[in-house]
């Protein structure tokens, strides 16, 4: 799971498509809201200036280098970056509030509209719940940051250094389809909560096992791509399966 939140948080309004973009998200440990991928600030200031009640009110807006995407924050009560500066998954953005159009009092009250988007625009929404792994329902939730901090790994995991496979050989999992040289490399795994590996591309496919976060895996340039996203065939701790590219950063 990657969260705006670091320890607990609510769902308090789900993800439905046209009808609501993102999820509604309340902080229960801090209000401190978090980049969930590294990139750079596309934009953080008012949707109108003028009008401190409309839309998302004070937002950041980040464009992911994994893939591209746009994560936006919303009706934040203050912000912690600028137009322009270059953040890393956990790095605060800003402040949970009520700007923009929420009901203080009411379930639109201080939190904080989590979406993604395909472009810098509206009405070009990507699935929340499926990037994140933020579950689409009514309730509380751990984004497992403080137990990471409680329980620190007790030492790196090295990658497994093996002979490149070919695309269509299987080892339990499905074949990549796709190949790209500059891929080939070491990653970490960025999410405090942890990464899965599947055996086909996919969250819909059969998990294999979850990397703890900072795990270093090994790509030889293998990939399948679903809905935009490039998730990669990798090996770590002797495992063999695929991984959202969105969650590896390149050692």
């Amino acid at each position: 799971m990657n969260s705006p939140y670091m320890g607990n948080f609510q769902v308090t309004q789900e993800f439905k498509g046209v009808d609501h973009d993102g999820l509604d998200l309340v902080g229960l440990h801090d209000k401190e809201v978090h980049s969930t991928v590294n990139g750079t600030v596309r934009y953080a200031g008012w949707e109108n200036s003028n009008n401190h009640k409309q839309g998302f009110g004070q937002y950041v807006c980040v464009r992911s280098d994994a893939d591209g995407n746009y994560y936006y924050f919303g009706h934040l009560s203050e912000l912690k970056v600028k137009t322009g500066d270059k953040v890393k998954i956990t790095d605060v953005v800003g402040i949970e509030g009520h700007t923009g159009y929420t009901i203080p009092d009411g379930p639109g009250g201080s939190h904080c509209h989590y979406c993604v988007r395909k472009n810098y625009a509206k009405g070009n929404f990507l699935d929340v719940c499926a990037i994140s792994g933020i579950p689409n329902k009514l309730g509380t939730y751990d984004d497992g940051y403080l137990d990471r901090i409680s329980k620190p790994a007790e030492k790196k995991l090295e990658p497994v250094k093996e002979t490149p496979k070919p695309a269509n050989t299987s080892n339990g999992h499905e074949p990549a389809m796709k190949f790209d040289e500059k891929l080939t490399g070491t990653y970490a795994v960025t999410p405090l909560g942890g990464l899965n590996v599947r055996k086909g591309a996919g969250i819909n496919k059969e998990r294999i096992t979850t990397l703890p976060w900072n795990t270093v895996v090994q790509c030889y340039g293998y990939y399948t791509e679903v809905g935009g996203v490039k998730w990669f065939l990798v090996q770590a701790n002797g495992v063999e399966g695929f991984v959202s590219s969105q969650y590896l950063a390149r050692r």
